[in-house]
């Protein structure tokens, strides 16, 4: 397991190396490692490596370093699957995302991880350590460690195929040495997080094994996981824990279902339980925002509420670094207990055009284990709280009235009865009591779902959930209509230009949340200044994020994204 103990077991493979060390990486920057494969190669060992050569953000100046002092040895090539319009290179992958070492052609080391110090780090583990969670498997299984020979072995082929470029002193393309001077990252002593598993299984018996591989072999139905998962049933259950899960594959002009996504929700259909736990924390890189993983998470949740099914998903972050594991696993009842653990993340891409590796076999001894890690990272959640404000359009047409809407964000782990509750624009006892609404019996907000609140509903350019109805004379039959409250004078909710309050409060009309802008004014809430021009919403960004300060949690949203969440 990452980040508790992988990083021993992966320098292991490589220190019981004789004859040969295939690497075929997203990435390689872990300054440990690079000296495990050095020592290596220095004791007679020949080292092959390659790597993505356009990883997101670019090479990094570690990974010339890396390949620097494995070309130094003479018995180690380092390489880059490329892409160059001059001259003319275009790679077979979108991107070359696997992370497998092949140890003298006998062993098979792979998994969720990149072969960085976040990834597998090696720090004292008696204090603590950090990095993500993520599953790194060995396997001496004959066919599955020829196939992956194999694969390696076409990737690798520079005879037929002008997109893999060696790293040289001198290379064109920049795959060269790093700027003089420079000074490797050795890592650091993560005390973030407590080890709880502090020994890798070893020795586990496996059946049934199979290497799956995108493009190739990632979506088949008739074997792989979607062959797997249409198996499960009543009584069986299925456990995911994946850096994310998009909601939707395709373009944004013509999206589709996502069938992993979709493969889990019919097993649950079947009658399986179905737990889904996704990424919850940051790596510091915006192309992994959160908010697809809130978007999916809240859409497999009102499926469960509809269909009133044994399914939920939900964000996590055990490690404190963020969830970088690929894996789903599957308890068949007589049918087995099977995992599937690898580098295949729930992206269009990752199936279909990356080149991707995974294991899946059937071992109650290695099912045992990872669900035991399972439920701890399931049990171990970020710490919100309550309900939020997500965001307010306040001027969509520059004067006091309009198509004003609100939307409200469940970023907890439990679906919400929002009965009785309140929304506003000022609380019960405050000058614009008219503007205060209840909630139907059973509204709910699933959890990290999302529900909209428009002024009128044939108003707004979407579809509300609720519509606070200001004009009864053009009531919308198919939107629920909130419940005036407090005193009532015949205005109804309506947000000044200028400043105003929204908050939300619960049954017993105890503030929940409050969103303050411009001359608005709450006790202990900080206001935003407000939108720059009409039209403009104020968005909480992050998504999760409330210090009661507007002016930190709030920016100015143009175009709004009513029921999204940030990009």
């Amino acid at each position: 397991m990452a980040p508790d103990n992988a990083y021993d077991l992966v320098a292991d493979a490589v220190r019981s190396a004789r004859r040969t060390i295939d690497v075929e990486a997203y990435t390689l920057e872990h300054a440990g490692l690079v000296f495990e494969l050095v020592a290596a190669a220095q004791r007679g060992v020949t080292v092959t490596v390659l790597l993505e050569g356009g990883p997101v953000g670019g090479v990094e100046e570690q990974e010339l370093w890396a390949c620097q002092q494995l070309h130094a040895t003479g018995l180690a090539t380092c390489a880059f699957m490329v892409q160059a319009d001059q001259p003319r290179i275009y790679p077979r992958y979108r991107y070359l995302h696997s992370k497998v070492i092949i140890i003298d052609r006998r062993r098979l080391v792979l998994g969720s991880q990149n072969l960085a110090h976040t990834g597998l780090p090696a720090d004292d583990k008696a204090n603590g350590t950090g990095g993500s969670r993520g599953v790194v498997l060995v396997t001496d299984a004959p066919g599955v460690v020829a196939r992956a020979v194999e694969v390696f072995e076409a990737d690798c082929d520079r005879e037929y195929h002008q997109d893999v470029d060696p790293w040289g002193p001198d290379n064109v393309l920049g795959y060269a040495d790093p700027p003089p001077g420079f000074t490797p990252d050795l890592g650091s002593d993560w005390i973030t997080t407590t080890v709880h598993f502090t020994v890798p299984l070893a020795g586990a018996d496996a059946t049934d094994l199979e290497l799956l591989t995108a493009p190739e072999s990632a979506l088949r139905t008739s074997d792989a996981l979607m062959g797997l998962l249409s198996r499960a049933g009543s009584g069986d259950e299925v456990c995911v824990e994946q850096l994310y899960e998009h909601r939707q594959w395709g373009s944004q002009g013509a999206p589709a279902p996502n069938p992993r996504l979709e493969a889990y929700v019919d097993a649950a259909r079947r009658g399986a339980r179905v737990r889904i736990l996704l990424n919850g924390g940051s790596f510091d890189l915006d192309h992994l925002s959160l908010t697809q993983n809130i978007e999916t998470a809240g859409y497999v949740n009102q499926i469960a509420q509809d269909e009133a099914l044994d399914l939920s998903a939900r964000l996590g972050d055990p490690t404190e670094y963020g969830i970088h594991n690929k894996m789903v696993l599957v308890d068949l009842g007589a049918g087995g207990k099977h995992i599937h653990v690898g580098s295949i993340n729930g992206s269009e891409t990752s199936s279909k055009v990356n080149r991707e590796m995974a294991l899946q076999l059937r071992s109650e001894e290695a099912f045992d284990y990872l669900y035991g890690v399972f439920e701890h990272d399931w049990s171990h959640q970020p710490p919100e709280t309550h309900l939020l404000i997500s965001e307010v359009m306040v001027d969509p047409s520059g004067d006091d009235t309009g198509q004003e809407w609100v939307e409200l964000y469940n970023p907890t782990t439990a679906n919400v009865d929002l009965s009785g509750w309140y929304v506003g624009d000022v609380g019960p006892d405050g000058e614009y009591g008219s503007g205060l609404y209840r909630f139907p019996q059973g509204a709910t907000l699933v959890a990290e779902g999302l529900i909209l609140l428009a002024q009128q509903a044939e108003d707004v350019p979407f579809d509300p959930d609720y519509e606070f109805l200001i004009d009864p004379n053009r009531d919308t039959a198919s939107v629920p209509n909130l419940i005036p409250a407090g005193s009532w004078d015949g205005f109804g909710f309506a947000l000044g230009n200028d400043g105003d309050e929204v908050l939300f409060l619960d049954p017993d009309q105890r503030i929940v949340d409050v969103v303050t802008y411009g001359e608005g004014d709450y006790p202990g809430v900080v206001p935003h200044p407000g939108p720059t021009a009409p039209n403009h919403s104020l968005e909480r960004r992050p998504p999760r994020q409330d210090t009661d300060d507007c002016s930190l949690d709030f920016v100015d949203r143009y175009p709004a994204t009513p029921g999204a969440l940030p990009d």
